[in-house]
This record gives structure tokens, C-alpha cells and sequence, in this order.
């Protein structure tokens, strides 16, 4: 439980699903881009989303942590700030908020390039 006030937890929240949102656009667009389908395009955030819903509660503690940083984490941020989940990485402790949040601000700026040069590909000349 973090000691934060409840302005400070709606403002997380709502990062997290403005987050939650954007990565989940950018990664529909990409999908979409490489594939030229928009079946696979629509399937790969869905199961994104989803899947930690059917996989939570397992004994295993990787897979746990795993699931924990998957994007349904954003759109659930409340959740994340409710419990208290650590992660270890280079020798230095953090919760999973920043961690998240941090995560896919770069998974966002790394895929929205891509995405463009993707489509630049595509274009057409007449």
C-alpha cells in the first residue's frame, strides 16, 4: 500500500489508463501495419489484456511477476496501487508503478517510429 492521497492515486490512475490506452493503439497500429490483417490486428491486444485474467493465481512466482508487468496492469492501475508488488532489477528494488509506467512510456516511444516507417513503407506513389 502505497502512502499517497487520493488525488495523488486518481492522478496514477488515470496515467495509467491514458498509458494503458495509448500502448494498446500504438501495438493495434503495428500489428496491423505488419500484418495487413486486421483480425490478427484486433486478436493481439485482446489476448494482451485477457490473458493474465485466465492466468492469475498461479503457484509460480515468475509467471506472477511476468503478468504483473503486461499492459492490462495500466488499465487496472488502481489494482497495482492497492498491492504492493516489488521488482528487483540491477540490484535495486522498485514497485511495480513507476516500473510500469516508465516500461511502457518507452515501449511507446520505441513503437510509434516504427509504426511510422512501417507505413512509409506502404505508400504508394501515383
Amino acid at each position: 500500500m502505497y502512502n499517497i492521497t487520493n488525488i495523488q492515486e486518481y492522478v496514477l490512475v488515470a496515467a495509467g489508463g491514458y498509458l494503458g490506452c495509448l500502448f494498446m493503439l500504438a501495438l493495434t497500429m503495428l500489428v496491423s501495419a505488419k500484418t495487413n490483417s486486421s483480425v490478427i490486428a484486433v486478436t493481439v491486444p485482446f489476448v494482451l489484456i485477457f490473458l493474465p485474467s485466465f492466468l492469475s493465481g498461479t503457484s509460480l512466482p515468475l509467471l506472477n511477476k511476468i503478468l504483473g508487468l503486461l499492459p492490462d496492469q495500466l488499465l487496472q492501475m488502481n489494482q497495482a496501487v492497492k498491492y504492493f508488488n516489488v521488482y528487483e532489477i540491477f540490484g535495486r528494488v522498485y514497485s511495480a508503478v513507476p516500473v510500469l509506467i516508465i516500461l511502457y512510456t518507452v515501449l511507446i516511444l520505441l513503437t510509434v517510429p516504427v509504426i511510422y516507417r512501417v507505413y512509409r513503407g506502404k505508400e504508394t506513389i501515383s
